[in-house]
């Protein structure tokens, strides 16, 4: 009975890993830019019509790991914030807009709408 059961518990155990994981890579949790570390405030830069706010922020990985960029944008309007920006092995970042929607972080053009940039997906 025991010779069983033992096998029927690793298969189970290890659909319901598998499933977990799919459902967080699904949802972005996994690799999204949901949970990045929130790091030491740099600049804020104002879009031209101050309907957008784009907040760079410098992560210190510790003595091992290089310095990453992230990127807050904020609908002044409504106040809500999320990251369209995260760049790793970058300790600053020059942030110009380009029109009321565009901003440009080192070198990455995005449409602040529907637009994001994470290092890791490249």
């Amino acid at each position: 009975m025991k010779k069983i059961i033992f096998p029927i518990l690793a298969v189970l155990a290890l659909f319901v890993v598998v499933v977990v994981l799919f459902l967080l890579h699904g949802t972005g949790l996994l690799f999204g830019m949901v949970g990045l570390p929130q790091g030491e405030l740099l600049s804020e830069v104002d879009s031209p019509n101050g309907d957008w706010t784009v907040s760079i922020y410098q992560n210190n990985g510790g003595a091992t790991v290089d310095y990453a960029v992230r990127g807050e944008l904020t609908n002044r309007a409504t106040h809500q914030k999320k990251n369209i920006y995260w760049a790793y092995h970058e300790s600053s970042a020059v942030v110009t807009w380009q029109d009321d929607n565009t901003v440009r972080i080192n070198d990455v053009v995005l449409d602040v709408r529907t637009q994001t940039y994470d290092w890791r997906l490249e």
